[in-house]
């Protein structure tokens, strides 16, 4: 089986906006393959690291991250989990995606799920279920503010001036030996 990149629609066509189940797709699609390249990472780095957590290697797997994204997004526009869920990240200018695009929804996306994160250790260390839920609620605002915005942005998309729009992928041929 062969898989080929998906292409935008012609430019006469408007794109159409991803839906939110394609864009949660794309995440836990993505969140897999993530893992998979931290875990490849982590591994590298283990002989010096001595199993700590220390702020570089921190910042070490922070930054394959931004690498794994960053270089999907500025080479067509997809992640596989994107490819696979037939959405591609634009700018909304129609321009072409830059570092800057990348670079600032990556860092809006990862102020969101710290966010969410805090939201989890209130709860566990405060107890504090009210906060918490307040907490996740501002967390998945800019996801969901996707719900009623016209364009379906959500707030990494408003950050980072780009669109996640659906695209038509080529037919994948089988072939038999």
């Amino acid at each position: 089986m062969s898989f080929e990149k998906s292409t935008p629609l012609a430019p006469t066509e408007s794109p159409t906006p991803a839906s939110e189940l394609r864009r949660l797709g794309a995440i836990l699609y993505d969140s897999l393959l993530l893992l998979a390249v931290l875990v490849f990472a982590a591994f590298i780095v283990q002989p010096w690291v001595d199993g700590q957590a220390t702020v570089a290697y921190q910042l070490y797997l922070l930054s394959v991250s931004f690498i794994y994204f960053s270089w999907f997004w500025l080479h067509g526009g997809q992640t596989l989990g994107m490819l696979a869920w037939g959405i591609q990240l634009q700018p909304v200018d129609d321009s072409k995606l830059t570092l800057k695009h990348a670079l600032l929804r990556f860092f809006a996306i990862m102020i969101s799920w710290l966010i969410l994160s805090l939201g989890f250790f209130w709860l566990i260390i405060d107890h504090q279920l009210i906060a918490a839920i307040v907490t996740w609620l501002i967390g998945i605002g800019g996801f969901l503010w996707s719900i009623v915005d016209r364009q379906r942005r959500n707030g990494y998309d408003w950050v980072s001036r780009t669109r996640m729009v659906r695209v038509l992928r080529k037919s994948s041929t089988i072939t038999t030996v």
